[in-house]
């Protein structure tokens, strides 16, 4: 039975506050015979959410110094990566500068997730485009990095 000492109407009571109001119940499926005993099970969708999101970043991660590895003996002393600069020396930078972009992508991403919870972290819509901000950096940062590998070897 649910009364007010129970841990299940202090854990209904806490969620009420901010901090909770994304957290969704699921009701066990015997609950519409005996309400008295539905157990609630608590899934923080944001918490879901995170995790995939931070197994994306690892899988880029691991697809980006991969490709790194296996065309690291091939790779030239100096490999073009200032594409904004005009053509010639002034477009090459040394090999471990290629380094840069999986740290520029994990940097983003913690960056973006740090500054939501700071600032929007009860926002939906705001969560929503960090999430898609987050997935379209990993993407093409992933991308950029393995064609300038693969185009120089």
């Amino acid at each position: 039975m649910i009364n007010e000492s129970s841990p299940n109407f202090k854990l209904n009571s806490q969620l009420t506050s901010a901090s909770w109001r994304r957290v969704l119940l699921r009701v066990s499926p015997d609950a519409g015979r005996d309400p008295n005993t539905a157990n609630l099970h608590i899934y923080g969708s944001q918490i879901v959410i995170i995790k995939c999101m931070l197994y994306g970043l690892i899988v880029c991660n691991i697809i980006m110094f991969g490709v790194l590895l296996l065309n690291f003996n091939h790779l030239p002393p100096q490999i073009p990566l200032f594409f904004s600069r005009p053509w010639g020396e002034d477009q090459l930078a040394d090999t471990w500068l290629v380094l840069v972009l999986p740290f520029l992508l994990n940097v983003l991403y913690f960056m973006n997730l740090s500054l939501y919870k700071r600032f929007f972290s009860g926002n939906d819509f705001v969560k929503k485009i960090v999430d898609y901000l987050n997935v379209f950096l990993m993407i093409t940062t992933t991308s950029i990095f393995v064609k300038i590998i693969t185009l120089i070897t």
